[in-house]
């Protein structure tokens, strides 16, 4: 059984570093960065960063004529829909579940694959730690399940499903700080007190069908290997997994000076000469390529939405062009921001929105704050100067 071209045909989401950032001549870690303590204050502004402003009453009247699984789709369009809307709104299946589901006085459930430390440290200086980001990400989730309730009582439940552990061999991080990371997250969930996202560890649900799992995974291996793969990734996204995968494979344990990371990442040094000089780093991450497409034609062969939440509503944090929900993980995702949460540090600007950066371009410039954590971690960067 070949896998599904939909679940596999598109590469990581864009989160390459090489040639897409100025990197400043010195290590930036080594200047004085203004900072201060969180205060109480502090989770007040990240929650206003992940509500955005909505016209709620102008969306009931424009959509007052529509069936009730059709509003529910263009609500989600309207509020978090990154990929293409009218594909979305013409998919009769999507339509087929919703309608199911209420029949049945059944909240909206949307399933979604995410979160993953990423163990680069021009990216995130504390890997494992959450920052406000991740609480950004997670209270903008529960708010579109809120807002479902105002044209379907039921409400919705967003399950968010971790792949830390599950692709870390592919990442080159090990299993404690993938498991240490998926624990932080359910704990955060239920810190916030968000009754309507829920947080569960993908390498849990192959404990059951692992033999066919691992049949599957040698299968595609192979054929990756030999060149001959039927996973559907073509020769051009191979090549972007790869450049992704630089940014999010695990720098950390080669104790990279900012001179040799800069060498690295840099646009300023020719193909080439990286090439030549980096070529075991290259080659693991070629290795790591191959392996994270094989786990993920794999795991697309188990059907493992259908198994775990039937029913549900498939939605993805990559771009596609298939008719599937494209969900924002917070408001600016896909706007002015293109990083998920875990693939930087967020920066809270003077307009109260939150992006994504990476921490090595934030990090020692005068205009942004870094706000401390009471254990010592970032929780943010905030602009305080324009």
């Amino acid at each position: 059984m070949e896998a599904r071209p939909d679940s596999v045909s598109a590469a990581l989401s864009e989160s390459a570093l090489i040639g897409r950032f100025q990197w400043p001549s010195e290590d930036p870690r080594l200047r004085d960065q203004p900072s201060r303590p969180t205060c109480s204050s502090d989770d007040a502004r990240l929650a206003r960063a992940a509500t955005p402003d909505f016209d709620l009453e102008g969306f009931l009247k424009r959509t007052q004529e529509l069936s009730s699984e059709l509003r529910i789709v263009e609500l989600l369009n309207e509020a978090c829909q990154f990929n293409s809307r009218s594909r979305f709104r013409d998919n009769e299946d999507v339509q087929e579940r919703i309608r199911s589901m209420q029949r049945v006085g059944r909240p909206i459930e949307i399933v979604m694959p995410a979160f993953a430390p990423v163990l680069n440290t021009v990216k995130r200086f504390e890997s494992v730690a959450l920052s406000g980001a991740e609480d950004v990400s997670l209270r903008y989730l529960s708010w579109i399940a809120d807002l479902i309730t105002r044209v379907y009582e039921p409400g919705a439940i967003i399950h968010v499903v971790t792949d830390g552990i599950f692709y870390s061999s592919a990442l080159g991080i090990t299993w404690v700080e993938a498991h240490t990371y998926e624990r932080r997250l359910m704990a955060r969930v239920r810190e916030l007190g968000l009754h309507n996202v829920v947080v569960h560890s993908m390498s849990e649900f192959l404990v059951p069908c692992h033999d066919e799992f691992l049949r599957n995974f040698d299968r595609h291996y192979h054929a990756i290997w030999k060149g001959q793969p039927y996973d559907g990734i073509s020769a051009k996204d191979a090549g972007r997994l790869a450049g992704s995968l630089l940014a999010g494979f695990n720098t950390r344990k080669y104790r990279l000076t900012y001179a040799e990371m800069r060498n690295l990442f840099s646009a300023d040094v020719p193909a080439e000469q990286r090439s030549a000089e980096w070529a075991p780093i290259f080659a693991s991450v070629r290795e790591s390529a191959t392996n994270y497409r094989a786990l993920r034609a794999a795991l697309a062969e188990l059907r493992w939405e259908e198994q775990r939440f039937p029913g549900a509503v498939r939605a993805t944090i990559h771009l596609k062009k298939l008719p599937v929900l494209g969900m924002r993980l917070y408001p600016e995702y896909r706007r002015r921001s293109m990083l998920l949460p875990y693939h930087g540090i967020g920066v809270l600007l003077h307009d109260g929105s939150l992006t994504v950066e990476p921490e090595m371009f934030v990090c020692g410039r005068p205009e942004y704050t870094r706000v401390v954590a009471a254990d010592g971690t970032t929780r943010f960067y905030e602009q305080t100067v324009s």
